[in-house]
């Protein structure tokens, strides 16, 4: 492991402080079930605002148990001052966006990710699960309802695990990874990035090993060492995650459709027929 710890000391551009902090009527601190944390790059408005118009507006799930649930956006620095003046428009309007100032990009996503689970941990630690999310994902909310309703509030993962997965030494693929860097061939067992959920007490335990463990490339791999360093065992949730490719069974028909807790890989105009298509299945009890 030739990559540094990071204590995470980046400065907030942007940092929504009340999004977990509002009172009912009789000034009390209101409860939150689930807050979700959204990974988003800067020019992703519209992905974003598809996201606040469909799982991510807490209005959609007080129809399900009057759930309470809060979403907020993660978003590195940009130097286009042009995005970033929209940015700022775009946090003025909608107040749920956290920037912090180290540069957005692919190799950082394991900084974002951790971005994330601070900003739990710091502002919105009283929820009870938190889902961690990208922008190309719709959520069921049915079926997250469902499988949360009998989910403990402590030590709790779920998603698509991945268990032994081989360490890729293929130096023209995406993920290479060499010995010098990584010398195991398999990696520990980890949980598919694009969306898994945790208990928060876990968020906070796996931010504090976030700060005092090397960074890794691969972000949803650095959770996993860390989850393998706190000795969190994980499995695969069934019917967690749908990944959109041609020949998909999942989507050969409506039908399957409302058996997944998340889709993913998905276009803009599919983050909509999604939502869409979901939407008969409200009532979904399995």
């Amino acid at each position: 492991m030739l990559e540094p710890i990071d204590s995470h000391d980046f400065l907030n551009l942007h940092n929504p402080r009340n999004i977990c902090s509002t009172s009912d009527h009789h000034g009390e601190l209101e409860g939150v079930d689930i807050v979700i944390f959204v990974t988003s790059a800067p020019a992703n408005f519209h992905r974003r605002q598809i996201i606040r118009t469909t799982f991510g507006n807490g209005k959609h799930w007080l129809l399900f148990n009057k759930t309470v649930v809060r979403t907020v956006f993660m978003l590195g620095s940009t130097s286009n001052h042009t995005v970033q003046r929209e940015i700022d428009q775009e946090y003025d309007l909608y107040m749920d966006i956290v920037q912090e100032d180290m540069i957005d990009s692919y190799q950082n996503l394991t900084r974002k990710t951790i971005m994330g689970l601070k900003w739990v941990t710091n502002h919105c630690r009283q929820a009870k699960f938190t889902i961690k999310a990208d922008d190309d994902v719709i959520l069921n909310m049915p079926r997250i309802i469902n499988m949360l309703s009998k989910a403990p509030l402590h030590n709790y993962t779920a998603g698509h695990a991945y268990v032994d997965a081989a360490v890729i030494r293929n130096k023209h693929d995406k993920f290479y990874t060499s010995k010098e860097f990584y010398p195991n061939s398999t990696y520990p067992p980890y949980l598919t990035g694009a969306a898994y959920i945790m208990s928060t007490d876990l968020v906070e335990a796996t931010y504090r090993t976030a700060v005092t463990t090397p960074l890794f490339p691969w972000e949803d791999v650095f959770v996993g060492m860390c989850l393998q360093k706190m000795g969190i065992k994980i499995k695969t949730t069934g019917y967690f995650i749908c990944v959109h490719a041609e020949n998909n069974f999942c989507y050969s028909g409506k039908e399957q459709w409302k058996l997944f807790a998340v889709f993913y890989n998905l276009s803009e105009k599919l983050m909509l027929q999604a939502w869409q298509s979901l939407s008969p299945y409200s009532t979904f009890n399995g």
